[in-house]
């Protein structure tokens, strides 16, 4: 609810918070920094928590809780996608905080239109062990990625990264549960990455590749080759240098329910 005061959302640790569990505040414009942090230090039960869209979850760098500040929830699902003006020293704090509850329950994680992601947030991310949804999309300056994600990975979501390269693409390797993976508009990956990950994603069910340049037919035989028995969906639309050779290359994927070649 878009209306609910800032003084009404102030009275939610207050009376609920040995018994909320599911809380979506997403697009509230009076939410703020402040009061986000509170019902994540009072509501202990809570479990999953919408604030995306909040653009008043801004913070300054002079303004940051305390880094020794413990949450007593142990939250599962964070949504904070679309808080474009969240400060970058604001949300490593509150995401190192969470390590300390949440370390081992938390499983989705969404940061979608956060525009600094640096590499002490990607390392505080990589510490969720359980996390099993991760979307990073549209972030215009994140660091490059690495290191090795939650091996629980299932849904993966990075489009909109023109700065990917298969390099920074390498951590799938150890990402071998994963289902889903977006990376709509990576135009520097290349049909490499498609053979990591073909070769290490043994469960890859969803693949979206739309707007991926540099990807050639080649990338459709790892694909017809290592996810035959598996892939359900797969979008290529704009990679123009996928040719018929390389759509006849998925007639080995039986499963395949959703081809999308034009967007």
């Amino acid at each position: 609810n878009q209306q609910l005061s800032t003084s009404s959302m102030v009275q939610i640790p207050i009376y609920l918070s040995t018994s909320l569990q599911k809380l979506n505040l997403s697009g509230n414009k009076n939410i703020n920094a402040t009061i986000l942090w509170q019902l994540l230090k009072q509501c202990s039960q809570l479990k999953e928590i919408d604030v995306s869209y909040c653009i008043n979850i801004v913070n300054t760098n002079n303004n940051t809780p305390s880094n020794n500040t413990s949450f007593s929830c142990t939250l599962e699902t964070l949504n904070l996608s679309e808080c474009s003006h969240i400060h970058l020293d604001y949300l490593y704090t509150l995401l190192s905080n969470l390590l300390i509850s949440s370390q081992h329950s938390l499983v989705s994680l969404s940061l979608d239109n956060i525009s600094y992601i640096d590499e002490d947030i990607l390392t505080c991310i990589q510490q969720y062990n359980q996390l099993e949804i991760l979307t990073l999309n549209d972030c215009t300056h994140i660091c490059p990625l690495f290191g090795q994600y939650s091996t629980q990975l299932k849904y993966l979501s990075l489009s909109y990264h023109v700065q990917l390269t298969d390099s920074s693409l390498s951590f799938l390797t150890f990402t071998s549960f994963l289902t889903s993976l977006t990376l709509t508009n990576a135009i520097y990956i290349t049909d490499h990455s498609m053979m990591n990950i073909t070769q290490h994603c043994h469960h890859i069910e969803e693949l979206y590749l739309s707007g991926c340049e540099s990807l050639t037919s080649l990338s459709m035989k790892y694909i017809g080759k290592y996810t035959f028995n598996t892939l359900k969906i797969l979008h290529i639309a704009e990679c123009r240098q996928i040719t018929n050779h390389g759509i006849a290359c998925l007639r080995t994927c039986t499963l395949l329910t959703q081809l999308d070649l034009l967007g």
